[in-house]
């Protein structure tokens, strides 16, 4: 008689199974969550980055306006807080801080250059590198959640 042989087919036990499937979960775990803290440390940096930008587009304004006074074109007021230019046709500009917001206004109509963010703006005239020349600082210190930005700049005034 002729014998059929038959092959024996080795499958997985439940046990087995049950610690494949654990091992899986374990490493889908690691996954999602080294996923949610990189997702989360660039939001962070995304938000750091625009604190920097609005800080910088800020100062390039500020510079703009203040650019070709003279130290007598400057008055600052409220203990550092305000900055007003006297334009030429004795139009003033001014930068403050209010409520958390850095405002411009050119006497006509305000706006708001940095919205929000702001925890500390000050100005302050100070002698220059030569006799005769000012400068004006600019502090400022804008925050949002933990994100925290803090600048500082000189601004050269014409003699």
């Amino acid at each position: 008689m002729a014998r059929i042989q038959l092959r024996r087919i080795r499958a997985m036990t439940l046990l087995e199974l049950q610690i494949t499937i654990a091992i899986s979960a374990v490493l889908m775990f690691a996954t999602v969550s080294a996923t949610g803290v990189a997702m989360r440390m660039s939001n962070e940096a995304q938000s750091r980055l625009a604190l920097r930008r609005d800080t910088a587009i800020a100062l390039r304004f500020i510079q703009r306006q203040a650019r070709g006074r003279s130290a007598d074109d400057i008055s600052i007021e409220d203990a550092g807080a305000t900055l007003s230019l006297s334009m030429d046709g004795g139009i003033t500009h001014t930068f403050s801080l209010t409520e958390g917001s850095m405002v411009f206004s050119d006497g006509v109509e305000t706006q708001t250059v940095i919205d929000g963010t702001v925890s500390s703006l000050a100005f302050a005239l100070e002698d220059g590198n030569g006799p005769g020349t000012y400068v004006v600082s600019v502090e400022m210190n804008l925050a949002r959640g933990s994100d925290v930005v803090q600048t500082s700049s000189t601004i050269q005034l014409r003699n």
